[in-house]
Parts: structure tokens; C-alpha cells; sequence
């Protein structure tokens, strides 16, 4: 029973960590490009 327990701890682990990643992949060209405008927005602004 604990073993089962654990690999499902294990396996719940493994999904949040590839989701936060996913996310984190997702998030960091949006992110960046936003931030990349930003400060193409503040060099034509002066």
C-alpha cells in the first residue's frame, strides 16, 4: 500500500513539475517579447 502510495505521490510530482515547466515555456517568449517592446517603447519615447 505505501508503495503505491508512493509512486503515485511520485507520478502526481513528475505532472506539477512538467506543467509548471510547460508554463514556464509558454510564459517566457510572451514575457520576454513584452518586455522587449517595453523597452523599444521607452527608446522611441526618448
Amino acid at each position: 500500500m505505501e508503495y503505491i502510495l508512493h509512486q503515485f505521490e511520485f507520478g502526481f510530482t513528475c505532472k506539477y513539475v512538467h506543467m509548471y515547466f510547460a508554463a514556464c515555456v509558454i510564459m517566457l517568449p510572451v514575457f520576454s517579447s513584452h518586455k522587449w517592446s517595453v523597452a523599444i517603447w521607452d527608446v522611441r519615447m526618448g
